[in-house]
């Protein structure tokens, strides 16, 4: 399984944005790029899907920016992905290959269904509130203090 910029990048911009969204003020797309190290550009292409599936308000012109739309305890990985690309939690195999069906079959039971269940379950069960968490807790951590 592969995953896109599109998808990582997407993830950061939205935990750039909750942590950075000070009482729901917005955050710039200048101000994810910067601190992300993601072009101006692309940010804005990843961020027109999230928008397109109600995840984020835009505001434009100088005082512009984002706000997400939703409480991130209320909003799972799993729309958040399916916003930004809708065939990475599909697990698929090809079941017409000239093998032996029943190896095929055993297959496609005891490992790629249940890989397609799991993943869906832990993107079912983790929120942007728990990615979030523990970005602030990362951060916290790694901070240096000098007396």
């Amino acid at each position: 399984m592969k995953i896109s910029t599109k998808v990582e990048y997407g993830l950061v911009a939205l935990i750039d944005i909750v942590a950075n969204s000070n009482n729901g003020d917005v955050v710039t797309v200048i101000s994810i790029s910067e601190r992300q190290g993601i072009s101006k550009n692309y940010l804005e292409q990843i961020l027109t899907p999230l928008r397109q599936a109600g995840l984020i308000n835009g505001t434009k012109g100088a005082q512009g920016g984002y706000v997400i739309t939703k409480k991130p305890e209320n909003l799972k990985i799993s729309t958040i992905l399916n916003a930004l690309d809708s065939t990475l939690l599909n697990v698929t195999f090809d079941n017409s290959m000239k093998c032996d069906e029943s190896i095929i079959q055993s297959i496609g039971n005891n490992v790629w269904n249940k890989m397609d269940s799991n993943i869906n379950k832990i993107a079912d069960n983790t929120t942007l509130a728990d990615l979030v968490e523990e970005y602030k807790n990362g951060v916290a951590s790694s901070a240096m203090f000098y007396i």
